[in-house]
């Protein structure tokens, strides 16, 4: 089975899961990040959508988005790579 999973559709699923945990339903989600309900259902089914929209929805579950490198030193720690 192939996961045809997007970038988007895996931040979105962390944030939805993010909000479960907090006790937040997705439509509380959606109304506290100041869009509708339907607004959520369709970037859920359509597996893409507005970053400034799920970075909104983010906050609301105390996540930001952020881009990092790949070289990041953490990861080169993490890893043992620091020769």
């Amino acid at each position: 089975m192939v996961n045809h999973e997007t970038g988007f559709t895996k931040l979105l699923n962390q944030v939805l899961a993010a909000a479960k945990s907090a006790g937040i339903d997705q439509r509380e989600l959606a109304l506290r990040a100041g869009i509708r309900p339907e607004t959520l259902s369709r970037l859920k089914h359509k597996g893409r959508g507005d970053f400034d929209t799920l970075n909104r929805m983010a906050r609301v579950v105390g996540l930001r988005l952020t881009l990092v490198a790949d070289n990041d030193l953490t990861a080169r720690i993490e890893r043992g790579d620091m020769l």
